[in-house]
């Protein structure tokens, strides 16, 4: 015979009826992508207009047939990067080492 313990899945806790496990995730990781994406969205829609090195990479992955959207994203993931390197480091922003093969001409 097996040893089946009966669960019950209220939300996103999963109880054993037992009482032997009970776990809930803090946060799934497609809420927590979904979140930065929202979180980003606007400060890369402004780099991408008024920064000419995020404008050089967003207009050359346009010109590679990228969605628009998709090269948003792109953007928003380079200044995640700059984010991060700017709270490790300490220094200053610098688009040209955030986007190192863009010419600006």
């Amino acid at each position: 015979m097996y040893n089946f313990v009966p669960r019950e899945q209220i939300g996103d806790v999963l109880i054993h009826l037992r009482g032997l496990f009970r776990a809930a995730p803090l946060f799934s990781d497609e809420d927590v992508r979904a979140q930065e994406r929202r979180e980003l969205y606007m400060p890369a829609l402004v780099a991408s207009r008024c920064d000419p090195h995020a404008k050089a990479f967003f207009d050359s992955l346009l010109a590679r047939k990228k969605a628009r959207l998709q090269a948003l994203i792109a953007v928003a993931r380079k200044l995640l990067h700059a984010i991060y390197g700017i709270f490790r480091s300490g220094l200053e922003y610098e688009g040209t080492k955030l986007f190192p093969g863009i010419n600006l001409s």
